[in-house]
């Protein structure tokens, strides 16, 4: 009689940990590239929501002359490290000169991948 020597499966072979060590370096690495990605647009988003809010306030600023007043004119100003050129003109129909101007902003920042130039509009009507 011959005896079997029954042999027990337990663990993992080496072929299937070097498999699976592989598969999560993938994983980890794609993690990496994807935070450097989020980072990348995070700082973006905060240039352009400080460049959004300097044209509002100065769209503020702005609607708080009057039609006829020399405050509401052109000029240009520069604000931690952002430029902003705005310009207030009238509309050339004869109907709506006098009911409206309208409020341009034009705002610069700097961003990793060189200037950015974002335009802002707006109305301001008149009594």
């Amino acid at each position: 009689m011959t005896s079997r020597v029954r042999r027990e499966q337990r663990g993992f072979t080496l072929i299937e940990l070097m498999l699976s060590l592989m598969l999560f370096t993938v994983g980890i690495l794609s993690l990496g590239a994807t935070s450097s990605i989020v980072v990348r647009t995070m700082g973006g988003a905060r240039e352009q929501t400080l460049a959004a809010t300097m044209a509002q306030s100065r769209f503020e600023q702005l609607r708080a002359f009057g039609c006829t007043t020399s405050g509401l004119a052109g000029g240009s100003a520069s604000t931690r490290g952002i430029a902003e050129k705005w310009t207030v003109t009238t509309p050339t129909s004869a109907n709506n000169a006098a009911r409206y101007r309208l409020l341009t902003d034009s705002v610069t920042y700097r961003t990793s991948r060189g200037a950015t130039v974002k335009v802002y509009s707006s109305q301001r009507l008149c009594p």
